[in-house]
């Protein structure tokens, strides 16, 4: 996606040029089988130092040799899942409106590749507990690798499709809120697959012995690589929320008016929002009220402590990702992005502190009450939410401008 994103748009001519880097003669620069490209992002991602993707389990020719099935099997797998996956190179080579089209109709098909997983991975665990490659799977947290590593993108794709939509002014403005909370919601399980995958390798580790160093090195750098993908989930799970939080008391104080909706439902509106994702099987999508419940803020909630409480979590998380000594792990753009980002809402809050300050409001029951003071309010600030998108992000983050008339 960094590629696409520069600015300014990378021209035709350009993107032709970095297909035929990655896709002529089926190799990466012509050095890195595409083969060989999807079988690594499975080790690096779910089976690091497993016996599964040994290398001589392909040189066995006896076709009753458990390691000549499971390499027949894990063959047929990738040469059904190789062109999904090589889409995730190539969606991002493509315009920015259709690199968001595409990867929303990636979405279901991800989902029945996510089905066809369960079943490999099903084949694979009764294949390794009736012979000498007992253990090769993890069991204890009934971990299927397959599946995992396709519900990893299939998430990730998600997450593009409903970023992307702030960047390309899908949502409304009385959106935003609903959609950053749901945002959350999907970088949230997001970050708890991400955790499951490290419990198992840290137990997979556990049970090696000292001699397998390069096991022991392979499944150290998965452990390092997934801390990194999670802190990251975690850092866009607390940033989404925290802005999700800051749209609900715009909406609440009338800064960002809210219309009538008088032809659609909240309903209606929540399942178009979601129309990419409605036929997926997992995970389980939230409804237009259990979305609208997580946006509502309690009266006696300090104006303070609800700027506050998600930006900690995010603060922690973005100082270990950005002193990390490891400088091969990729996600450093991404990380560059949400620190921009945080830097916007630190603006935000400290001028809305300001103005709750000067206006005398401590509480969110005392901007849903005060009506007097909420005018004060809107004679103080305005709310552009023409959208600031952060060096495309695609994040809408909005503006705090303070008017002529206010004295701060």
């Amino acid at each position: 996606m960094n590629f696409s994103s520069r600015t300014p748009e990378p021209r035709v001519y350009a993107r032709a040029v970095m297909q035929g880097l990655l896709f002529k003669d089926g190799s990466i620069y012509n050095h890195t089988s595409h083969r060989d490209l999807l079988l690594g992002d499975i080790r690096s991602l779910v089976l690091p130092g497993s016996e599964l993707l040994a290398a001589e389990n392909w040189r066995v020719e006896a076709p009753s040799s458990p390691r000549y099935e499971i390499a027949r099997l894990l063959d047929d797998f990738v040469s059904r899942s190789m062109e999904e996956y090589l889409n995730l190179y190539r969606m991002p080579l493509q315009n920015r409106c259709r690199v968001r089209r595409t990867f929303a109709q990636s979405i279901a098909i991800l989902d029945s590749l996510q089905a066809m997983a369960e079943d490999y991975d099903a084949d694979i665990l009764d294949i390794c507990q009736s012979s000498v490659l007992n253990g090769a799977v993890p069991t204890s947290h009934d971990f299927s690798p397959l599946t995992a590593w396709v519900f990893y993108h299939k998430l990730h794709a998600m997450e593009i499709v409903i970023e992307m939509g702030f960047e390309l002014e899908v949502y409304l403005p009385d959106e935003m809120g609903l959609t950053y909370q749901f945002l959350s919601h999907i970088s949230s399980i997001q970050q708890r697959h991400i955790t499951t995958m490290i419990s198992t390798h840290r137990l997979h580790l556990s049970h090696l012995e000292p001699f397998q160093s390069l096991k022991i090195k392979e499944l150290q750098t998965s452990i390092s690589t997934l801390q990194t993908l999670s802190s990251l989930s975690l850092l866009k799970t607390s940033l989404t929320s925290s802005l999700a939080k800051r749209y609900s008391l715009l909406y609440i104080s009338n800064l960002i008016p809210v219309p009538a909706h008088q032809l659609s439902t909240p309903t209606l509106r929540h399942e178009l929002r979601l129309k990419p994702f409605l036929k997926i099987g997992t995970p389980s999508l939230p409804s237009a009220d259990e979305l609208s419940s997580q946006l509502q803020l309690d009266d006696g909630v300090d104006l303070d402590g609800l700027f506050t409480s998600e930006m900690d979590t995010a603060r922690e998380e973005l100082y270990s990702l950005t002193n990390q000594s490891d400088e091969k792990i990729s996600p450093s753009r991404a990380v560059v992005d949400l620190h921009n980002v945080m830097r916007c809402l630190d603006e935000i809050d400290s001028r809305l502190r300001r103005v709750f300050k000067d206006i005398g409001l401590k509480t969110v029951g005392d901007v849903r009450r005060d009506m007097t003071r909420r005018r004060i309010l809107q004679e103080k600030v305005k709310i552009d939410t023409s959208s600031d998108k952060d060096d495309r992000t695609g994040w809408t983050v909005f503006k705090v401008v303070l008017l002529a008339s206010s004295t701060l």
